[in-house]
């Protein structure tokens, strides 16, 4: 016979997320985002084979950013 399931719930921890301004907390610079803008349409292409990575792939190429 199974046993009665008891929920507890569970109290935040001491890194529980908080909203406001938190020093431990990384805001990404303009270079940052655009690094990764550029980094996500590059994984794309390598990791698709269809229309839109072949789109995003002639973009890539035209903006000298990818040789593939």
């Amino acid at each position: 016979m199974p046993k009665p399931s008891t929920q507890t719930t569970r109290k935040a921890n001491a890194g529980a997320f908080r909203k406001g301004s938190d020093p431990r907390r990384h805001s990404f610079t303009r270079d940052e985002c655009v690094a990764g803008f550029w980094a996500a349409l590059e994984s794309i292409t390598i990791r698709y084979n269809d229309d839109r990575a072949r789109t995003f792939g002639k973009f890539l190429r035209r903006e000298g950013r990818f040789s593939r």
